[in-house]
């Protein structure tokens, strides 16, 4: 039986900013932390999507919001549709965080593809090293959910398999979005990637 990966050290402000940049520097991501304050996270989490909070520790946030000329409102916090806890809780699903830091990685695809991650396999050890530096920033506790249907059915999926079908239930009014939400007793973690085309 292979041994499980070993846990990526909790990282320093510094690090964690270098990780997300080089990690989505191809993209325009939603990568957002905010504060727990409910005892529903979703709540916290319908914060962050909102911009109402700020990320407690003063780290680095990428949005968007340049882009909101560009294309048409979805009706809630630009460019996402109106949310609300119960469309987090029926559109949310459960991952470990070796399939979010994957996840992190497919996003980087328009079609949320391994298959059009430009130069995946050269890159591979440096985009995954990065994403999961990216989920490291919120310990080894953390509770992860995407909305990718390819986590419908078990908290472990394959968003490396060149098969998967990893674009989410569309939380915006762009052609495809998907995202994943990370969870601590301290804070929430909102990363968004989407499909502009």
């Amino acid at each position: 039986m292979p041994a499980s990966p070993s846990p990526v050290p909790s990282p320093g402000r510094d690090q964690w900013c270098t990780a997300v940049t080089r990690l989505f520097d191809e993209i325009t991501p939603f990568v957002r932390t905010g504060p727990r304050n409910h005892q529903d996270w979703r709540k916290d989490a319908l914060a962050v999507f909102a911009r109402e909070v700020d990320d407690p520790r003063g780290w680095l946030s990428l949005d968007m919001q340049d882009a909101r000329d560009q294309y048409p409102d979805a009706g809630g916090p630009f460019p996402f549709r109106p949310l609300t806890v119960d469309f987090l809780s029926e559109h949310l699903h459960p991952v470990e965080s070796e399939a979010a830091a994957e996840l992190l990685v497919v996003m980087l695809d328009d079609w949320f593809s391994v298959r059009g991650v430009w130069n995946f396999e050269e890159r591979k050890e440096q985009l995954l090293a990065d994403a999961h530096t990216v989920i490291a920033r919120y310990g080894p506790a953390v509770r992860c959910y995407t909305s990718s249907p390819a986590a419908r059915t078990t908290s472990r999926p394959h968003f490396l398999d060149p098969r998967s079908e990893n674009s989410g239930y569309n939380f915006t009014g762009l052609i495809g979005d998907v995202g994943l939400i990370a969870v601590t007793d301290d804070e929430v973690g909102v990363i968004w990637a989407f499909n502009y085309r």
